[in-house]
């Protein structure tokens, strides 16, 4: 039987959020945003989590632990942060440990409103190898866009900042979540390249590797635009406080 496990992506200094504190320790519900990605992961069971992270490991590693229970969570450092691509290709020998049909969820440290549903609509798609989330949005700016070719089929994906104009009107965008057959990850994680504006490695190039190499489908599973509020991420003080007020106005009686 095939086992699951789950990246999540924590790696990001979070300079925008102007804070001595680690983005992702930053709090949700009296809770760092990082714990409620770490306890939605965890209803899917997956037999370990792989938590990348930076130079601030050891004060995120001893948040957690006040949290949840850290048994299975390896905790990966990534010392210079390149960019998505990099971060998983610091814990390709780690994730090499286990069986090649293993599946591997990756998720981001950041995007505290994922639920445990979406998360598992990724890793239960019948015979897909390879499945990203995507969504729509009237205002798409800051999202990667999806281009697809004449026939609706995924191609690959366009960052924000690499988009032409007409990209930029495209309103089908990356949600962030990724789900892969675990040889494949870590066949074509050491050959993505860093040859875009940011001169980072981008996971998202993955899926254009994988399509020119393999006759398979990338699988695009779309999360309906009411529920895109999910995907929310934070980078900002300003959106810390929208997600607080959003979520008060949401349980409100």
């Amino acid at each position: 039987m095939n086992d699951l496990h789950v990246v999540v992506l924590a790696g990001g200094l979070g300079k925008r959020m102007e804070s001595s504190l680690p983005k992702v320790l930053h709090l949700i519900q009296n809770k760092p945003m990082c714990v409620h990605v770490l306890e939605n992961a965890n209803c899917l069971k997956p037999k370990t989590i792989y938590m990348i992270v930076g130079k601030y490991k050891q004060i995120i590693k001893e948040t957690i632990q006040k949290y949840i229970c850290i048994e299975n969570i390896v905790f990966v450092e990534q010392e210079s942060p390149l960019g998505t691509g990099h971060a998983l290709l610091c814990a390709r020998w780690e994730l090499m440990k286990q069986k090649p049909n293993d599946k591997v969820l990756v998720l981001c440290g950041d995007v505290p409103l994922l639920s445990h549903q979406t998360m598992r609509n990724m890793t239960t798609v019948p015979f897909s190898k390879v499945s990203l989330l995507t969504t729509t949005y009237e205002n798409p700016h800051g999202y990667g866009r999806i281009i697809k070719n004449k026939d609706n089929v995924f191609q690959k994906i366009v960052e924000e900042k690499d988009c032409t104009q007409e990209q930029k009107e495209i309103k089908l965008v990356n949600g962030g979540v990724y789900c892969f057959q675990l040889d494949l990850l870590c066949r074509y994680l050491p050959e993505i390249k860093n040859e875009n504006k940011q001169q980072e490695y981008y996971l998202t190039d993955i899926f254009e590797l994988i399509q020119q190499n393999l006759p398979i489908q990338i699988v695009m599973i779309q999360l309906e635009e009411y529920k895109n509020y999910e995907l929310t991420g934070i980078n900002t003080k300003k959106q810390l406080q929208q997600l607080h007020e959003k979520m008060l106005n949401c349980s409100a009686p």
